[in-house]
């Protein structure tokens, strides 16, 4: 994937996606005209799960910092709560006082050439917001995040794991905000195509083959 030509002619990869990209990792691509910092803190986990932070610098002065990570899988709800009650405040707190971010926090002080304005914070978070008792979502409305798809799409159910033979549909990949200054245009599910080679898991769950068992979410902000 990294030495594809496309992806280095056209994006910056995390600095160094080899610390973050282990076994279930995470890795951020930024347009290349794009000023961006990245920097990653480990998480409480059993599966080695971290948060990746970029902070993507326009030339308007209005910038963002956008967090992503994997959060704990399986029967692991207490821990996926834990996770998050780590990863929104301190991704507030890069963008209200960034200069006063210390190694205890992140794993590097970064100086800020600009002023961050708005926080995303997207990935595969393993729980379902509509799920019975869902302690990890109390942690997002407390913290004050915007589900962008709810926002943006209403009831749809937006599902990022959709049905099969297997098990029901579930949207446990989501897009969250904090936004003051850029605003939401849409959202919206990608790489749903069935591309028909029929490998032996979506023929076993009688699904169709998509490019992965989770569908992407397309996210545009003006």
């Amino acid at each position: 994937f990294c030495n594809n030509k496309f992806i280095q002619d056209t994006y910056c990869l995390t600095e160094d996606h080899s610390k973050t990209y282990v076994g279930y990792g995470i890795i951020m691509l930024t347009k290349k005209h794009l000023t961006v910092q990245h920097y990653e803190k480990k998480l409480p986990s059993q599966m080695a799960r971290q948060l990746l932070i970029g902070n993507v610098f326009f030339n308007d002065g209005y910038s963002v910092c956008v967090g992503t990570s994997h959060l704990e899988s399986s029967r692991a709800a207490p821990m996926r709560k834990q996770q998050l009650q780590i990863i929104l405040p301190l991704l507030q707190r890069v963008v209200d006082t960034p200069k006063q971010i210390s190694p205890d926090t992140v794993t590097e002080v970064v100086d800020f050439p600009d002023r961050l304005t708005d926080v995303l914070f997207m990935g595969d978070c393993n729980f379902d917001p509509n799920w019975e008792d869902c302690t990890e979502e109390e942690v997002i409305q407390l913290n004050q995040y915007t589900d962008l798809w709810t926002e943006l799409n209403g009831s749809e159910h937006g599902y990022t794991m959709p049905p099969n033979k297997k098990s029901s549909g579930k949207r446990i990949d989501r897009v969250i905000s904090k936004l003051s200054v850029w605003k939401p245009h849409s959202i919206q599910l990608i790489g749903t195509e069935d591309i028909g080679t029929g490998c032996n898991e979506c023929k076993q769950a009688k699904g169709a083959c998509t490019v992965s068992d989770h569908f992407g979410l397309l996210t545009v902000l003006y």
